[in-house]
């Protein structure tokens, strides 16, 4: 399977070729300069090797020479070619590849590419396929699969040419593992098990693949996927390989690596790979950069994944519309033509070899696929058509999915959230500015343009609107004008400045009801009058609209004491001098779905007990039958039980608990809300950088859930979008000092990095964040859905940063602080 095209003879066919370099400290051997002496392949043709004379005698294990030496092969008739290529040598290496029930898939190509480098094969097969897979073995029945490696077909240069070892020989796999990988503990048949007998078998490994995916719920869009189906495939794709990872590390041999697979559909929107696949993949993508931070600072071990494109799998065909995403890739892509398992081999190969010594924490893509076309599979195929064809699909999943029941998985996380903090409530701020614009078939309004006469919002600050004038007089509707417009606001002392910013306006008692009347908005999230979600509910209500919050049942005691005695009055100050009215209060656990979700424990629990219908389902009911409908949908809900352990030393159970609290949640906010939500509404949800770079302290499985979060976001703005008109956007925000923060123990730090190093040099405010979260409620993003906002004072954009050698360099700085 460790097909290669003719300039890339990765000698991952056993070292029948040698490199002509030796490398310090590897295996790989060396040619004799001596060129004419040395009896090499013959060459049948172009890129393909027949045969291998005994090259023992000219093999020596030299110092590496730097000059120019080429590896020559002898054809048939004598003549001399050169053999391009880079050497894999994996010979006295044993690898562990989790995931092979049968021939034809990627963890079975990626085991013979490793075998064909010489390395010694182990694997883990699914339990309930293992007597399948065995007897199959036994039989037969995979020995024309086996063999390294059939011969090709054509010299085309953009065809996958393969390998035959000397004697034809096959792959030979030392032993197989029963596995499922969805089990942690000894009780629960788990990975340790396996990770013992390995270490009882064979002492050590050096390489390990993990090649596992399940969602039992992928033919489902995300709108409809149920919390078991989402934290099943969550569990299954991507814990999976923490797990292994914690159990198989302590018996990993110094340098060695790990590879996983993962897919675009992580990052691009594939209508139909849904039930949470997309999710999981990218919570993968995310965990792979911080266990390449942790297992290689303690072990010495690279954290490696490779993003496939689509094959035709046994498994893949699951999906439903395989051969639809293949005849896509084939046609678009770069390289126009079908990708083939074993080139997935190769990379897996080529990341496991001394070759990549230096490559940790990677997403490697060998999709030859559309991840740099603008287009997805679906461009030729209606979302209508997609739609009404999943239940169809969703038949041929249930025929094939015979994985733990999402029910099994979830009862302990549902047990555990009951235990979790009020660290689960981050928080917002305010905005009161309008447009200067009229955009054409849009509720948008343009100021006069004598701006004289235009009677504006007064300025507190360089980010806040303190009070407004009636502008009533100075606003029409006119046809969109291509000249300079430019809005300007009034300071207290009457001197007019230039406004920066684009105004927001929601309030239903302003002259604008045709465009912002009657707004309402939820938010979910608000347990305190510090942090994101308190932040944009004033900048929500500045900017007119009403308010109304979900607030966790163990908290919302205190939090409605508090706002009855005053205690946040100061803090709920508008710009305008009122205070922010916070129309009604609901209890909300946003972990639980429905009534019956919840375990009867919890119903019990003395922080639970007296209060009712706080379900996300029954919240919504209670919603619509007080107000009718919502406008704006705020997710403002995290919790991370383990957030303070490193992602190798978080359990299952913790690392589901937190996708379900911060994840989960957005999507079954949507699901139950949307139906009452008016068309143009939007939805917003709140994320952070830790789910593209690694952020130490900041563990538990969090990151991945925030990596899962924005994903979703595109995915739920595909769907939301196309089927109700509503926008789905999500906000980065850079740390803030909130109650919920400090439980994270390292915010303080988080802080200070962020003012020395972002472009802003200044400490990050919530009501900033709540100034962005107005803007994207409003219809000035009326174009504007499936996005990552950052806000964090361009912290995102940095590389190097706070570093000495700055010092000497004249770079500017912020004088006023």
């Amino acid at each position: 399977m460790a097909t290669t095209t003719p300039n890339m003879h990765i000698a991952i066919a056993r070292p029948s070729t040698f490199s002509s370099r030796e490398v310090s400290k590897s295996s790989i051997a060396v040619f004799s300069s001596d060129v004419k002496v040395v009896s090499c392949a013959k060459l049948r043709s172009s890129c393909h090797i027949s045969s291998t004379q005994a090259l023992s005698q000219n093999v020596k294990s030299s110092p590496v020479r730097f000059g120019k030496m080429i590896t020559k092969a002898m054809s048939d008739s004598g003549d001399t070619k050169p053999l391009p290529g880079l050497p894999v040598d994996l010979r006295g290496k044993r690898a562990f590849i989790a995931g092979i029930a049968d021939d034809n898939g990627y963890g079975w190509a990626i085991a013979k590419s490793l075998a064909a480098a010489g390395a010694e094969i182990l694997v883990g097969t699914w339990v309930p396929a293992l007597n399948i897979f065995e007897t199959s073995l036994r039989r037969g029945k995979f020995d024309e699969s086996r063999v390294l490696y059939d011969d090709c077909l054509t010299n085309d240069v953009t065809t996958t040419c393969c390998f035959r070892l000397p004697d034809g020989s096959l792959m030979e796999i030392t032993k197989v593992y029963p596995l499922d990988a969805v089990y942690d503990t000894p009780e629960d048949v788990p990975e340790d098990e396996v990770a013992e007998s390995v270490k009882e078998d064979f002492g050590s490994i050096d390489i390990l693949v993990h090649s596992l995916a399940n969602g039992p719920e992928v033919s489902k869009p995300l709108l409809e996927t149920s919390r078991y189906g989402y934290l099943t495939a969550i569990s299954a794709s991507s814990y999976s390989y923490i797990s292994l990872l914690k159990h198989f590390v302590p018996i990993m041999n110094p340098g060695g690596s790990t590879v996983s697979l993962t897919y675009i559909a992580s990052e691009r929107i594939i209508p139909g790979y849904g039930g949470g696949m997309s999710s999981a993949k990218a919570a993968l993508e995310s965990d792979t950069k911080v266990l390449a931070f942790e297992a290689g600072r303690k072990h010495r071990i690279r954290v490696n994944t490779i993003s496939a494109g689509p094959l035709r799998s046994r498994a893949a065909k699951a999906i439903g519309f395989i051969d639809m995403m293949i005849d896509y890739s084939s046609e678009n892509a770069p390289l126009q033509k079908e990708l083939s398992a074993e080139e997935v081999g190769n990379a897996a190969a080529f990341l496991a070899s001394p070759l990549a010594s230096a490559i940790t924490g990677t997403v490697l893509n060998a999709t030859s696929t559309h991840k740099f076309h603008i287009n997805h599979p679906h461009a030729e195929v209606s979302s209508t058509d997609w739609w009404n064809e999943r239940e169809e699909r969703e038949t041929i999943i249930k025929s094939t999915n015979q994985w733990v029941t999402p029910q099994r998985v979830c009862n302990q996380v549902f047990e555990m959230m009951a235990a979790t903090t009020t660290s689960m409530h981050i928080i917002t701020a305010r905005h009161s500015i309008r447009s200067c614009y009229q955009v054409s078939n849009s509720s948008m309004t343009v100021f006069s343009n004598d701006i004289r006469g235009a009677s504006c919002a007064k300025l507190r600050s360089s980010c806040h609107i303190s009070s407004t004038q009636l502008l009533s007089q100075n606003v029409k509707n006119n046809p969109w004008r291509f000249g300079k417009t430019t809005t300007k606001a009034v300071s207290e002392s009457s001197d007019t400045k230039v406004l920066p910013g684009l105004p927001v306006d929601l309030r239903d008692n302003y002259e604008l009801k045709e465009v912002f009347a009657g707004k309402r908005a939820f938010i979910a999230g608000v347990a305190d009058d510090n942090g994101y979600g308190w932040a944009i509910a004033k900048s929500l209500a500045a900017a007119g609209a009403e308010i109304l919050v979900g607030t966790w049942v163990p908290a919302l005691k205190i939090f409605e004491t508090s706002l009855q005695r005053g205690k946040f009055d100061e803090s709920r100050v508008l710009p305008d001098g009122s205070l922010m009215e916070i129309t009604k209060v609901y209890a909300l656990d946003a972990v639980y779905d429905t009534p019956e979700d919840v375990p009867e424990d919890v119903k019990s629990n003395r922080r639970y007990v007296g209060f009712s219908k706080w379900t996300v389902k029954e919240v919504a009911e209670s919603v619509k039958e007080d107000f009718g409908s919502i406008d704006i949908l705020v997710h403002s809900l995290a919790n991370g039980p383990e957030v303070t352990k490193c992602l190798l030393e978080t359990s299952r159970y913790g690392y589901l608990a937190a996708v379900s609290a911060s994840s989960y949640s957005f999507i079954s906010l949507l699901q139950h809300f949307i139906p009452m939500m008016n068309p143009g509404g939007a939805s917003i949800s709140l994320s952070y950088i830790a789910c593209d770079r690694v952020i130490p302290g900041y563990g538990g499985g969090m990151s991945s859930t925030k990596a899962a979060l924005e994903s979703d976001t595109k995915v739920l703005a595909f769907e939301a979008g196309r089927k109700h008109g509503i926008r789905v956007n999500t906000i980065s925000a850079g740390p803030v000092r909130s109650r919920a923060a400090n439980a994270i123990g390292i915010i303080d730090m988080l802080i200070n990095n962020s003012f020395k190093n972002a472009p802003l040099q200044k400490e990050l405010l919530a009501e900033e964040v709540g100034n962005a979260a107005a803007f994207l409620a409003s219809t000035l993003a009326s174009a504007i859905t499936g996005t990552v906002l950052y806000v964090d004072n361009g912290l995102n954009a940095m590389g190097v940063a706070d570093s000495s050698v700055f010092k000497d360099l004249d770079i500017p700085r912020d004088n006023k602080h």
